[in-house]
């Protein structure tokens, strides 16, 4: 269903940090390079998935949320609001 972001997380190298296996993905991480294939992908995945009718701002926490954020922002013509911390 979702082909490419399935694939990245099947590919994507696990790294062992104490007793916690953590995974190393563009979407969690931005390391290595995010996609435009796997952003896009996420973002038309979400948009079948929320209903959007009402919705008036997308906001998402500075860093990691920026990138999906702002790719349902173009998609879908909603404005898109950071929050930072300060």
């Amino acid at each position: 269903m979702y082909p490419i972001l399935v694939n990245s997380l099947l590919s994507c190298p696990i790294v062992k940090k104490g007793e916690y296996n953590y995974f190393v993905h563009p979407i969690t991480d931005g390391i290595p390079d995010i996609d435009p294939g796997l952003l896009r992908e996420i973002a038309v995945g979400m948009i079948r998935l929320l209903d959007l009718t009402d919705v008036k701002y997308i906001v998402t926490a500075e860093a990691m949320g920026i990138p999906i954020a702002t790719a349902l922002s173009l998609m879908t013509d909603i404005p898109v609001n950071i929050i930072r911390k300060r």
